[in-house]
C-alpha cells in the first residue's frame, strides 16, 4: 500500500471514529417515553408510543468511587520469632545413672514453641561445654563412644550467625562401663 493509501485509510478511521461519537451522543441524549399498558404495568421505552408521555432526558448517572485504602507502609516491621518458652534436656533425666557397654547415649530435647526453622534457627548440643557436631533441627541425639564418668549436657537454640537464642539448663549424667581391667 502506498502513501495514497495510507492516507485514505487514515480518513476513513478518523470518519469512522467521528460517526461512532455521533452515535453514542445522539443516544445519549435520546428521548425517553413513559405510558401505562392496558394491564396497568407501566413502561419506559426510547420509542414513541401513541398516548406516550416524552420525559426530560436527565443527565446521565454518576458515582464517587470510594477512596483507596492507604498504601502498606513503606518499610514494613519484618515479622518477628516468637519467644522460646520451653528449652530443656528430656532424656537422660538430670542426676540419672546410665549403664552402656558401647558408650552410646540417647539424648532427646524438649522445646515450646517448635523450631522456628524460617528465622534459620537451630539446635546446638553441648557435652561437658564442647559443640557436639553440627546445629540441627533435629530434638534428638545420639552421642556414641562416651567415656565412663560424669558428664553435663546442654542444649541452645542458635540464629543463622550462630548466636544463642535461648539455652537449656544443664543436665548431669552419670556413665557406668564395664571395664576389662576390673573382673570378678
Amino acid at each position: 500500500m502506498g502513501a495514497r493509501g495510507l492516507r485514505y485509510a487514515h480518513r476513513m478511521q478518523r470518519l469512522l471514529l467521528l460517526g461512532l461519537a455521533l452515535l453514542v451522543a445522539t443516544a445519549a441524549h435520546g428521548a425517553i417515553y413513559k405510558w401505562t399498558d392496558g394491564e396497568g404495568n407501566v413502561i419506559y421505552s426510547d420509542q414513541p408510543h401513541p398516548g406516550a408521555e416524552q420525559l426530560e432526558a436527565v443527565g446521565v448517572q454518576t458515582l464517587d468511587t470510594p477512596p483507596l485504602p492507604p498504601p502498606p507502609p513503606a518499610n514494613p516491621e519484618p515479622p518477628k520469632p516468637l519467644p522460646y518458652t520451653e528449652l530443656v534436656i528430656g532424656t537422660p533425666a538430670n542426676d540419672a545413672t546410665l549403664r552402656d557397654n558401647t558408650g552410646n547415649v540417647q539424648v532427646s530435647v524438649r522445646l515450646s514453641p517448635p523450631l522456628q526453622t524460617p528465622f534459620r534457627h537451630a539446635l546446638q548440643l553441648y557435652v561437658d561445654g564442647q559443640p557436639y557436631g553440627d546445629p540441627g533441627t533435629t530434638t534428638s541425639f545420639m552421642l556414641v563412644n562416651v567415656d565412663r564418668g560424669r558428664h553435663t549436657l546442654r542444649v541452645a537454640v542458635v540464629d543463622g550467625e550462630g548466636s544463642e537464642v535461648k539455652s537449656s539448663p544443664p543436665s548431669v549424667f552419670q556413665l557406668h562401663r564395664a571395664s576389662v581391667l576390673h573382673r570378678p
